[in-house]
């Protein structure tokens, strides 16, 4: 079943033009980008930074408005919706951001990060089983009961985008967009977090749209990758089969570069 998708979509950014104080320039972050999210699948989406893949993450969650094209959710323009459809679609579509400390009330603790979502978009909502649920997924994401009672501003970069990982989860959605979600985690807390996020798309079949700069993460996620250079898609299709025989001279080149570092790495270079 599919779930989300784009349609043509573009953007476009007013950016200043530095020869004049009165003119403006347009900046095309993405054109005509099409790409679908099925149940129980994966995209990945990888390229530099200031490719475009954020943005394009951002539009598919309605974090933007696209400059053309069109988001639709199980077939149904996102614009559309009434308020009500609406606000299941902010359930079930949620978003793990990059930065994850920018996404968090600083005056809120955790328990209060987790559990507010809850209290807003479920239909039934009893506090303690709230509190339950979101001690449990704390676990699952490697944190302990007691970070509940912390606030953002007591806990490291990598805890941080583990609970806002929770905090998607806490929902069970149908997709998530995750924005870089475990490019500030170590290693070894990567993989417990991969491995959990393939987990529960197989017993909920959540789908994801996975955005990373790291090819080797997505080819391990997804089943189908879309490389992005400046704003357009220069390479598309089946996961395994962009990663044994890319088309694309730029992609050749970020298969290359992420053999390279991790290459240096296991030889202490880096």
């Amino acid at each position: 079943m599919t779930i989300l998708e784009a349609k043509r979509v573009g953007k476009q950014f007013a950016v200043k033009d530095s020869a004049s104080l009165w003119k403006k320039k347009v900046f095309q972050a993405l054109e005509n980008v099409d790409l679908r999210l099925d149940s129980g699948r994966t995209v990945g989406v990888v390229g530099e930074s200031g490719s475009g893949k954020s943005t394009l993450g951002e539009i598919l969650g309605d974090l933007q408005h696209p400059s053309a094209g069109t988001v639709l959710y199980k077939g149904r323009d996102v614009r559309s919706l009434t308020k009500a459809e609406y606000r299941q679609f902010r359930r079930n579509v949620q978003y793990i951001f990059q930065n994850p400390k920018e996404s968090m009330n600083p005056y809120f603790t955790v328990e209060k990060i987790l559990t507010e979502p809850m209290q807003v978009l479920l239909d039934s909502y009893d506090a303690a089983s709230a509190r339950r649920r979101a001690a449990e997924m704390l676990g699952r994401v490697g944190l302990a009961e007691s970070a509940l009672g912390k606030y953002p501003s007591e806990l490291s970069g990598g805890q941080c985008q583990r609970i806002a990982i929770a905090r998607a989860l806490l929902l069970s959605p149908e997709v998530i967009v995750c924005d870089e979600c475990v490019s500030a985690l170590d290693v070894s807390i990567q993989a417990q977090i991969l491995n959990l996020l393939k987990d529960l798309q197989r017993e909920f079949g959540t789908a994801y749209l996975f955005i990373s700069h790291d090819i080797g993460v997505i080819h391990y996620m997804s089943d189908e990758i879309i490389v992005v250079n400046h704003g357009h898609v220069v390479e598309q299709g089946e996961g395994a089969a962009v990663i044994r025989a890319p088309k694309n001279d730029y992609t050749r080149t970020l298969i290359a570069s992420a053999f390279f570092t991790r290459e240096a790495a296991r030889c202490g270079a880096l």
